[in-house]
């Protein structure tokens, strides 16, 4: 908000030069009171003799003009794009974190340690998870979840180790790279 006195402007309603204080305020719009993004800005005078107020819109011209030059000085501050400024940061966060998460996910299928779990999505679209048992230089062991879930939120469920399957199988370490590459895994945790 910005407030100016004008000396040179009569009061329309009781004919008092220099008592005209324009005042500019801006609106916007805002989430659970943080501001994102201005509305714009409005206009109003006040007599400080008669306290007579008008709103641009009821301004006469001269009035009007005023308001004008003194709009074209003002800034819109910075605090009205503090919603976008806490958005575009969390953007940022969010996506560094899912770099970083893919980064360590790379690593971990690049130097598989037994005890690693994978999930995976099966054939009927539900989530599932397998758990490396045994690594050499060139293949890697792993047993299959006998269950599976359609939330894969609720994957940690079933990720218990009387769900695993008794049978093993054997894949070499570059088609487990291949299917990391191709997006066959939703998520690889490192459990030691």
């Amino acid at each position: 908000m910005l407030s100016e006195e004008s000396t040179s402007h009569v009061c329309p309603s009781c004919g008092t030069q220099g008592s005209l204080t324009f005042t500019i305020y801006s609106r916007h719009f805002h989430v659970f009171w943080i501001p994102f993004i201005p509305l714009g800005r409005k206009g109003v005078y006040q007599c400080s003799h008669c306290k007579l107020a008008k709103y641009i819109y009821e301004m006469e011209p001269e009035a009007k003009q005023v308001f004008e030059d003194q709009k074209t000085r003002t800034r819109i501050p910075l605090w009205q794009f503090s919603g976008l400024i806490l958005l575009a940061f969390l953007i940022a966060w969010f996506y560094l974190a899912v770099k970083e998460d893919n980064a360590s996910e790379l690593t971990f299928v690049q130097n598989p340690k037994i005890g690693d779990v994978y999930t995976f999505r099966d054939d009927a679209n539900d989530y599932s998870t397998l758990k490396l048992i045994y690594v050499t230089s060139d293949s890697v062991e792993f047993v299959y979840n006998q269950y599976s879930i359609d939330r894969y939120v609720d994957i940690k469920d079933i990720d218990v180790p009387e769900n695993y399957d008794e049978e093993s199988y054997i894949i070499a370490r570059s088609d487990l790279e291949d299917l990391y590459h191709e997006k066959e895994f939703m998520n690889i945790e490192r459990k030691n």
